[in-house]
């Protein structure tokens, strides 16, 4: 099975896509394919890696990333894993923008508001932004205050959404599991 979100590796280190992928081809994981990405919020940009992992089980998946933590690059920031029971609130869209168009676009708007993305790039004309709300903060909160932020974040992100003519804009709860 395929995590239905890309998982995220936050760097701490710099590296190049390629080096990444001989990274993880000599960790015995070559049939991944990671592509550049970044997070952004209204305090931080970070350069990450976005990719797949393949598993029968969540067990399956969790080895794998364990493997990919031991390189010691970074953190793996976010993980949406199908067999994780935790559910998290995303939006994913695809924008026909460049990662670094995108990004300065996105950095700009959200300086203001609770907005997260992480931004994939997908090609060179088209990068997939996905906003997750954070489920530990979002349960900090009592039940009306969990509505109405959700509410908030839904008109936040369809509101840049529309205004980039995404080709898609697609809310549902995930699979999460925090490294």
């Amino acid at each position: 099975m395929v995590t239905e979100i890309p998982i995220f590796l936050s760097l701490a280190t710099e590296i190049s896509l390629p080096d990444f992928e001989t990274k993880l081809q000599a960790i015995g994981l070559g049939e991944i394919t990671p592509y550049e990405a970044v997070y952004l919020d209204k305090d931080h940009q970070k350069n990450c890696f976005a990719f797949n992992v393949e598993g029968a089980n969540q067990d399956e998946i969790l080895q794998k990333l364990a493997k990919i933590s031991a390189l010691n690059l970074g953190r793996i920031d976010f993980a949406s894993i199908k067999f994780c029971g935790r559910g998290a609130h995303c939006c994913f869209s695809v924008v026909n923008m460049s990662l670094v168009d995108l990004s300065a676009y996105v950095i700009g708007y959200i300086s203001d508001t609770e907005f997260t993305a992480y931004l994939m790039k997908r090609n060179e004309k088209m990068t997939y932004l996905i906003s997750i709300l954070d489920p530990n903060y979002l349960n900090s909160l009592d039940y009306p205050a969990q509505f109405k932020e959700i509410k908030d974040w839904q008109d936040e992100a369809k509101y840049i959404l529309e205004y980039l003519h995404a080709g898609s804009i697609d809310f549902m709860t995930i699979g999460y599991h925090r490294m």
